[in-house]
């Protein structure tokens, strides 16, 4: 019997997808929640700055697997 491998999607492409998804879903409640507060009642600067901070620091670290050379 001849086992060929078959090619899948390397485990971490899932987790680029996932979060490619989530980032983009931050930029989305972004500007939901512009719409839905009423003026004046946004969170702190600070809170916004340190959300996309860090979807900017998953998103750069899901780039490529640990260890591997560029």
């Amino acid at each position: 019997m001849d086992k060929t491998p078959t090619t899948g999607v390397p485990p971490v492409m899932s987790v680029r997808i996932l979060v490619g998804a989530l980032t983009g879903g931050l930029v989305i409640f972004g500007f939901v929640l512009d719409f839905v507060l009423p003026n004046g009642d946004y969170p702190p600067v600070w809170a916004l700055w340190a959300l996309g901070g860090l979807a900017v620091a998953s998103r750069l670290l899901s780039q490529r697997p640990p260890g591997m050379p560029r």
